[in-house]
């Protein structure tokens, strides 16, 4: 399993914009094969900042998700979006619980 934990720190005018195109990104991820989890979340200490949580199969996984046309726009929209560079964490999976139906956000909707 391959994990990479991503820090977007939008500039102020631009949080809603960023918000939208991540809500985007991750539809598009949901439909890829190798991504096992996706998720988007905005730290309550620090609401300007939004952390995307990524797992994938493997690494060939996510190097396919960055060559997804839809993904590969949305990131050439970073640079007018963001304050600084996306701050990138690779992580390589120890040891994890499997995701229980009744935490997915699409089962707290129903």
């Amino acid at each position: 399993m391959f994990v990479l934990f991503v820090e977007l720190t939008p500039k102020p005018a631009y949080k809603e914009q960023l918000e939208s195109l991540l809500r985007s990104m991750t539809k598009v991820a949901a439909q890829e094969e190798g991504i096992l989890f996706y998720s988007v979340h905005r730290p309550s200490e620090r609401p300007d900042t939004f952390l995307l949580y990524e797992c994938y199969k493997d690494e060939a996984a996510w190097e396919t998700h960055m060559q997804v046309s839809e993904i590969q726009a949305a990131i050439e929209q970073f640079g007018n979006l963001l304050e600084k560079a996306p701050g990138i964490t690779r992580c390589t999976s120890i040891c994890t619980t499997q995701l229980r139906q009744e935490h997915s956000p699409s089962a707290s909707k129903k």
